[in-house]
This record gives structure tokens, C-alpha cells and sequence, in this order.
């Protein structure tokens, strides 16, 4: 009882664990950047929620039961990552074109993961900005989608010492990232 009055509700209230997905290329994140920032948070979350891990880079091993890796289309992957090139080729020649091609073989390998994500039924979905995974991701119902942003396509224009970038790439991979940044419902 608080203050002479009976809470029944509350036990109900801590004992809900909420289910989250966390997606990142590879798991177990090693090495730093973003895939062991991604493990990291989702081992953090473990204390109170129920966490699987979805990785997104085509892989062959055979890893814990709590994390689902697509094994992707390495065809259809290449296939959108060219047509992505061809059309910045088309507005712009020079430059190493790196971003829409990462982004194409990711929005093919992402749909293997979409029928495991369904079965899990998450009510809380964490997405890494880097090759957006959000922009080919089908969203279950009634999942909220929290965008955590650690990468940033524009930076790469014009650094000295780096070589050259195709700006109409990078351009281009920052209106597909402002595509999927709009299915997300958070951002962090």
C-alpha cells in the first residue's frame, strides 16, 4: 500500500519486458564503429528487454539462436547496387561512387531478414543510418522504428585527404537516407 491505498497495477507494470530487434552488419560487433556500438546497446537492453539481433551483411556462420544473419542475394544485391551507379553516372562522371552501391546490396540483403523480424514481433525496432537498412525494411505492425544516427553522407565531400567522392553520389545517398529517415518513428 502507498499512503493507505492499494496498488495492484504496478507489478503488472514491471513486469513487462518489451521486445526490441537491433539491426547492424555483423554481430557480434568487434573492432568498434558502428556494428559494436549496435551490440553494445542491445546487451545493455538485455537486463530489461527481450533482445534479438538482425545482421544485415551476408554471412555463412552459424551464430546464437537470439541472432538472425540473411545470407542475401549476392545477384540481386549487385544488380541494384549497378542500377544505382548507372543513374549517378548519368548526372555525374567523376569521382569514386561508394555510397549508393553499399546501400543497394544492403536493401537486397535486408528482405531475407524481414520474415524472421515478423516471427519475433518487436515492439521496439533500432536502426543504424549507415547503408540504411530502414529504406527497404517492411516495418511490423504496431513496432516503433528508433533511427540512431552515427554516420553522415554530406562529411565526405571535399576532404582533402581522402580520394575524390562522386558528389552526385553522395547527393543522391542523402535523399534516400531523408526516404527512410521518414519511416522511422524516433531518432537518436
Amino acid at each position: 500500500t502507498v499512503t493507505g491505498v492499494q496498488t495492484c497495477a504496478l507489478p503488472i507494470l514491471t513486469s513487462f519486458s518489451p521486445r526490441v530487434a537491433v539491426f547492424a552488419e555483423r554481430f557480434p560487433g568487434t573492432g568498434g564503429g558502428i556494428a559494436t556500438a549496435h551490440d553494445g546497446l542491445g546487451k545493455l537492453l538485455e537486463r530489461n528487454c527481450t533482445v534479438e539481433y538482425f545482421a544485415f551483411e551476408p554471412c555463412c556462420e552459424r551464430g546464437e539462436a537470439r541472432i538472425h544473419r540473411t545470407t542475401g542475394s549476392r545477384l540481386l544485391g549487385t544488380l541494384v547496387a549497378e542500377l544505382l551507379s548507372l543513374k549517378v553516372r548519368r548526372h555525374e562522371r567523376s569521382g569514386r561512387i561508394s555510397a549508393v552501391r553499399r546501400i543497394g546490396r544492403t536493401a537486397a540483403n535486408i528482405r531475407r531478414l524481414v520474415g524472421p523480424l515478423r516471427r519475433f514481433r518487436p515492439d521496439f525496432v533500432i536502426l543504424p543510418d549507415d547503408q540504411l537498412p530502414a529504406l527497404a525494411l517492411t516495418v511490423p505492425a504496431n513496432a516503433k522504428v528508433i533511427w540512431v544516427a552515427h554516420h553522415n553522407y554530406q562529411r565526405f565531400l571535399e576532404q582533402p585527404f581522402l580520394q575524390p567522392e562522386c558528389a552526385y553520389d553522395l547527393f543522391l545517398a542523402h535523399r534516400l537516407e531523408r526516404r527512410a529517415a521518414a519511416k522511422c518513428d524516433f531518432a537518436v
